[in-house]
């Protein structure tokens, strides 16, 4: 789904986008999400949170974006990248995923000290902590206050017999 500020990151570009294109190019980023491989998720990370970094791996995104959505300026964009990269990052984490994880738990890692990172828009950065509290609740097991009870009184009688 959409981000609600997705118009309003198009401004680190120096850029007001017709309305009209916000829909295909959200689309355009989550297909790019979806096909983008685990191999380049560092070099994805990169761009969205460093600008002027990895212009190799920012011509490469800005052909796929290209081809996934065709009003996409081909070139002189690198700012541009930089929203598509990180709307494809955002929408890696609206699921539970390997990579939603690695997206997730690489933006939160990258970011130390905060002051390092240039990221096109703050979401980003607290999209990645709620996603990863998110999953910490999810994959946490889930035990009932007697049952820790019983098990910590059974402990103790065998630690003391």
């Amino acid at each position: 789904m959409m981000h609600p500020h997705f118009f309003h990151w198009h401004k680190r570009a120096e850029f007001t986008p017709d309305p009209g294109i916000l829909t295909p190019r959200w689309e355009a980023a989550e297909k790019l999400a979806a096909n983008l491989p685990a191999t380049d998720l560092a070099s994805l990370l990169n761009v969205v949170l460093f600008p002027g970094t990895d212009t190799a791996f920012v011509g490469k995104l800005s052909e796929e974006i290209v081809k996934l959505e065709p009003t996409f300026e081909p070139t002189g964009n690198a700012e541009l990248v930089r929203v598509m990269a990180t709307a494809a990052a955002y929408a890696m984490m609206e699921s539970s995923s390997g990579k939603a994880d690695a997206v997730a738990l690489g933006l939160r890692a990258a970011a130390f000290p905060p002051e390092r990172v240039e990221p096109v828009c703050t979401e980003i950065m607290m999209r990645a902590a709620e996603y990863l509290g998110q999953e910490s609740e999810r994959v946490r097991p889930e035990i009932r206050s007697n049952e820790a009870d019983d098990k910590l009184t059974e402990l103790g009688r065998t630690a003391y017999s």
